[in-house]
């Protein structure tokens, strides 16, 4: 269509209208030159039940509270400073993951030297314990083996949750585009939606009251000590985020964190894990360096701290260059 048309061009999808460019040059003036007038996105049904009608700044227009919102999210989460409170429970969390590795040793088969390990469950529970700690303060294991009612309940339903607001977020939609046929729910689609977002409000409402009974019994406590939860009841309380209440900015950007981070973290590493494994002369080269580098033994590896180690830092440059899609579809 780029030849018959050239480099840019208008299509219509249902009642939209949509801009197909296919020249960096076109795409440059777009998303760089004129990126504000391009940062919006458009509204959709799944955005509506799924992310607290664009509250999550994910997801939401681009305005006044959406730069509020990515403000809030960058500088008491994702800053340097915010970052380094959580070192301690980075360490902690990667020795219990290992000390479960060195378990699962430990109860193989004695006529084996080997173990199998299946790691992208066990990469996926160790990004998802640091991501609940950092922003709700509790480890993803522990809370999804029994939410329901006190029973214990498969972690496996938490992470179809998950997926499913990726699958409905990252998918079609008819009355996206012919905005009439709404009410028809063709494949029942909008009521799977409201059941998943509900799903997910309920689990941020029980994480917002948590924490305030904790506030009211135990006060305000220690800034380095708070997670993100707590930061922003500390933040809204004062400040006012337009369009919405504090309590529903507090869930859509605590829930919107989990969302965007659990699937990429745990994704990216198990690229890094694979392209190691089939690359072993890289995979020694960063072996010797961890070997000559990290004295003694037993000392945990801090890269900010580690100017001379090159191999490590340059072996995930690969990940960052090959396309990943999520997880689930490779399945």
């Amino acid at each position: 269509m780029a030849d018959k048309y050239g480099p840019i061009f208008t299509i219509k999808l249902g009642v939209s209208r949509a801009i197909i460019v296919s020249s960096w040059e076109l795409a440059k003036e777009c998303l760089l030159t004129n990126d504000k007038i391009f940062a919006t996105r458009p509204k959709s049904v799944a955005y509506e039940h799924l992310t607290y009608n664009y509250a999550m700044f994910g997801f939401s227009p681009y305005g006044p509270y959406w730069r509020l919102a990515r403000k809030l999210a960058t500088v008491q989460l994702l800053s340097d400073g915010r970052l380094a409170t959580f070192r301690n429970l980075r360490q902690r969390e990667v020795k219990a993951w290992m000390k479960e590795i060195h378990e699962r040793w430990g109860k193989k088969d004695s006529s084996s030297n080997k173990v199998t390990l299946e790691m992208k469950s066990l990469l996926g529970e160790l990004s998802l314990n640091l991501i609940y700690s950092m922003i709700v303060g509790k480890r993803y294991v522990e809370y999804a083996a029994w939410r329901e009612d006190g029973k214990q309940n498969d972690s496996n339903s938490w992470r179809k949750t998950m997926r499913e607001f990726d699958e409905f977020t990252g998918g079609f939609l008819i009355s996206d585009m012919i905005p009439y046929l709404k009410w028809l729910d063709i494949g029942g689609q909008e009521r799977e939606m409201k059941k998943t977002g509900k799903a997910l409000n309920d689990m941020a409402e029980e994480w917002l009251e948590e924490h305030k009974r904790k506030r009211e019994y135990c006060g305000e406590g220690i800034d380095q000590e708070k997670d993100f939860m707590d930061v922003l009841l500390s933040i809204l309380q004062v400040e006012e985020m337009p369009g919405f209440d504090s309590d529903t900015v507090n869930k859509a950007l605590c829930v919107n964190l989990i969302l965007a981070a659990h699937e990429t973290s745990s994704v990216a590493m198990i690229w890094v894990i694979a392209l190691l494994v089939n690359h072993q002369d890289i995979l020694k080269k960063a072996q010797h360096e961890l070997d000559i580098q990290i004295a003694p033994f037993d000392e945990p590896i801090d890269m900010n701290g580690r100017p001379g180690i090159t191999n490590l830092k340059a072996s995930p440059l690969k990940v960052l260059l090959s396309p990943r899609l999520p997880a689930y579809l490779y399945e």
